[in-house]
């Protein structure tokens, strides 16, 4: 096959051939479709290689398992040193995961309790595993301080589960995308059901775990109201993608406290693969 295209087309004919793509039979059918196709494809053609995985892009989880990846380079007689190269622009090739048209159509910031999957959720799902991103190790969520429950369950709407840091000015709680880089256009937001909303925070992002870049600020907003157990999103202007995205407190709370009290943390935007891993140190330990 000379061209991504006619990748493609071999790609669609054999699915179809496929019995059931939930059907474990056929999983394993895909993953050894996806590797003849890519070994059609030499790995030094960057931009059709990263074409090819741009159309199998619902995949990705399945290509970037390294016994797949390791047929792929057998197939092709590739050593590991350029088969690295090439997965890590290959995996570059970003993925938009929208803010919903119709929700930005709304004139209002909540949707309720509606659960509007993201880029935490898609990479939940990704493997088809049930636990959050988070528990799967897919991503990391740590925070400056602890004081109930655990970072963690901020990447799950259901079932709702409380995170609150100690009354510390300028807490944060963050999620390190690890080997991903995330540029957000959209993010959301749940408090918990009490008096303690966010009023003044910032939307920070780094590559580092150190240095922040602030993408958006808000003070004294007052769009969370008290007790309310509803979804708040807000669009964000960003050029630049980050490796680890946080909430950064500037302000008391509602209730004139310095803890940051969340259920739910969801983006959107785009999603890129293969940079270096950031390693945050654990929750508290700050």
């Amino acid at each position: 096959l000379s061209s991504s295209s006619a990748a493609s087309d071999v790609y669609k004919r054999q699915v179809r051939g496929c019995s059931t793509m939930n059907d474990s039979n056929s999983i394993l059918s895909v993953n050894e479709i996806l590797v003849t196709i890519f070994s059609f494809v030499p790995l030094d053609d960057k931009k059709t290689f990263a074409s090819l995985i741009l159309t199998c892009k619902q995949f990705y989880s399945v290509l970037k398992e390294d016994f797949i990846w390791k047929r792929i380079l057998e197939r092709n007689s590739i050593t590991p040193d350029l088969g690295s190269t090439c997965r890590e622009f290959a995996f570059r090739t970003p993925m938009y995961i929208k803010y919903p048209v119709h929700l930005e159509k709304v004139d209002r910031r909540s949707h309720g309790s509606e659960e509007i999957k993201g880029i935490v959720s898609y990479l939940a799902n990704s493997k088809g595993n049930k636990k959050s991103a988070s528990n799967q190790g897919i991503i990391q969520v740590t925070c400056k301080t602890i004081t109930t429950g655990s970072p963690d369950n901020i990447c799950s709407l259901y079932p709702l589960k409380d995170f609150c840091t100690k009354g510390e000015p300028f807490s944060w709680v963050a999620i390190n995308f690890k080997t991903m880089r995330v540029r957000p256009t959209h993010y959301s937001i749940r408090c918990r059901d009490n008096d303690d909303p966010l009023r003044s925070w910032n939307l920070e992002g780094s590559n580092d775990g150190k240095n922040w870049v602030a993408i958006k600020e808000h003070l004294d907003d007052n769009t969370i109201a008290k007790r309310s157990v509803d979804v708040f999103t807000w669009p964000v202007e960003c050029n630049k993608s980050f490796t680890v995205l946080r909430i950064l407190q500037t302000g008391k709370n509602a209730n004139n406290y310095n803890s940051i009290e969340l259920t739910y943390l969801e983006f959107y935007g785009i999603l890129t693969f293969g940079y270096t891993e950031v390693v945050m140190p654990p929750s508290g330990t700050w």
